[in-house]
């Protein structure tokens, strides 16, 4: 199917698209008999559109052997015998130029942005512009208001000319057969642009539809409106409800001393009371046989003889752990030789008590501590461990200096 010519752009001002309408029109059957004529309408990629925007805008002169092209920046450029009077080459345009139009004598010529902004260079009057003007749309096309004189007779026709490039469109990508020499070819499907065709064959294709471009900038926050003028007074409110009554001040400071009085008669003494009683407890180990395993982080040493008690402060509930019979605060001393550097702490009802941690680095000392522990339920469980995040076991030093079992010992008593 071969394409006749005619091609119609349309650029919308305010929209990224471009409605192309390409007559499709058969060549004759067979037959002679002309096919149906179809029209298809195509809103093609913003690509394209920005293909047609950038693209030049033309003006002849009038003897039609030269012309002028301009850019959308202002950029003119001279051909044949058309001369340059000049361009907006190299200055800051607020809007891009959409046109430009010759003088009547090919003299001069005007450019016209799509703002409303007209630049005249040659013989070209400027008689004003919209620039700097809100617009609801971009200003599309110019014209010459010069005076025509009387049109003269019709010309005979020309001769029929060639056939000229064609836009033909399908649903695939063109083959070779389809087409002519400097024919274009979208493909509906793909939205791919191919052409022009050179030699029989067809280029490669054009993308029309381009990636998304980034998020412009956020414009400048606009000047603040003046200030309205003042509202009408309201009408006086009602009395509110009676506050309520503020703190009272501070106490004012304290008096002179007055002076002092006779001292009065001796009392009576008073009986004797009893005698206090201290409940304290004593546990121990000795080793060897006692504590013959080491004792590893988290652990706690065993203390499993008892030595003098008096009173029921505490009482034994294991090997290695005493219950505190009542609620208040105890005096707890330990003493333990050990081989390696470590540490020894209290635990109460399972929890570290971590004020209560004694340890050394090196030499033979023995590990001491002296610390008091106050309980807030009966019957509180106390221990003496490894503390949990040690990370050495500890070895219970046996017959340390000697040859007779050493004893490690804990004493538990209540003072209050």
């Amino acid at each position: 199917m071969r394409l006749h010519r005619g091609l119609t752009i349309t650029l919308a001002a305010t929209a990224l698209a471009v409605t192309v309408a390409v007559p499709l029109t058969t060549l004759s059957s067979s037959s002679g008999a002309p096919a149906p004529t179809v029209t298809a309408t195509r809103v093609v990629s913003a690509r394209l559109t920005s293909i047609l925007r950038s693209a030049t805008r033309e003006a002849s002169n009038a003897t039609g052997t030269g012309y002028w092209l301009v850019s959308s920046t202002g950029t003119v450029y001279a051909f044949g015998t058309a001369t340059l009077y000049g361009s907006m080459a190299g200055t800051h345009l607020n809007a891009p130029i959409t046109g430009i139009i010759a003088t009547s004598d090919a003299k001069g010529y005007w450019l016209v942005a799509s703002d409303g902004g007209v630049f005249a260079f040659g013989d070209a009057t400027f008689v004003g512009s919209l620039g700097g003007t809100s617009l609801l749309s971009p200003i599309v096309g110019f014209a010459d208001a010069a005076a025509s004189g009387t049109a003269g007779p019709a010309g005979p026709p020309g001769p029929v000319g060639p056939t000229g490039a064609q836009l033909l469109n399908g649903s695939t990508a063109p083959s070779g057969a389809t087409g002519s020499n400097g024919d274009y070819y979208i493909d509906s499907a793909t939205s791919v642009l191919y052409g022009p065709k050179v030699n029989g064959a067809w280029p490669g294709g054009v993308d029309l539809i381009g990636a998304a471009g980034p998020v412009g900038p956020i414009g400048p926050i606009g000047m603040p409106g003046p200030i309205g003028l003042p509202g009408t007074p309201g009408a006086t409110g009602s009395t509110g409800p009676t506050g309520s009554t503020g703190p009272t001040g501070s106490t004012g400071p304290t008096g002179p001393t007055g002076p002092a009085g006779p001292t009065g008669p001796t009392g009576p003494a008073g009986p004797t009371g009893p005698s206090g009683t201290t409940a304290s407890a004593e546990y121990y180990a000795l080793m060897p046989p006692d504590n013959a395993a080491t004792v590893a982080a988290g652990a706690s040493v065993a203390f499993p003889q008892d030595g003098p008690q008096t009173g029921s402060a505490s009482v034994r509930s294991g090997p290695s752990s005493f219950l505190l019979s009542d609620v208040g605060t105890y005096e707890v001393e330990f003493q333990v030789s050990v081989n390696e550097a470590g540490q020894l702490e209290l635990a109460l009802n399972g929890v570290s008590l971590a004020y209560t941690v004694v340890g050394r680095a090196t030499g033979t000392s023995q590990l001491v501590g002296q610390v008091l522990v106050t309980t807030s339920i009966p019957d509180s469980v106390l221990q003496v461990e490894n503390p949990p995040g040690a990370s050495t076991a500890l070895t219970i030093t046996p017959l340390a200096g000697g040859a007779s079992p050493v004893s490690a010992t804990l004493i538990i008593t209540q003072v209050g």
